[in-house]
């Protein structure tokens, strides 16, 4: 976190024109419009372009992908995502969907209000009494735990 007098000291190299300074805040903040903005994770690898890699942690770390593993474990935990997903009933697959794409497309409040409508519009009576009646009977899937 920057401090206000950190700040006031870089904003003057800037408007000198000190080089070293304005490539310096690519590490970690852009000047915009004479404002600081923080930059982190998938904002500032795209901005680095070829001069940065990231790391299978740093990906981790910063929600692109859901978990490492070894490469020659790599297509057994793809097989064992597909699967969980698949035995999911349909509608609740769909259902879930439709959130997750509302929840990134819309706001907020937004994404709130279609709640309802996103969970009428794939109701399903037979699958609802699957769900049901599969809770009744104690069996439970072991969860894997992250």
């Amino acid at each position: 976190h920057w401090k206000s007098g950190q700040l006031d000291a870089i904003r003057k190299e800037i408007a000198a024109g000190n080089r070293r300074t304005r490539h310096a805040l690519a590490g970690g903040a852009l000047m915009i419009s004479g404002s600081l903005v923080h930059l982190a994770g998938a904002p500032l690898f795209a901005l680095l372009g070829n001069h940065e890699r990231m790391s299978a942690d740093t990906a981790h770390r910063i929600g692109l992908v859901s978990e490492v593993c070894a490469g020659d474990e790599l297509l057994e935990r793809a097989r064992w995502v597909a699967d969980a997903i698949a035995s999911q009933p349909p509608v609740g697959v769909q259902a879930s969907l439709r959130a997750i794409w509302a929840a990134n497309d819309l706001g907020t409040k937004q994404a709130l209000t279609m709640g309802p409508s996103l969970l009428t519009t794939g109701f399903d009576r037979a699958g609802m009494e699957a769900g049901t009646a599969a809770f009744a009977s104690g069996k439970r899937i072991a969860p894997r735990t992250r």
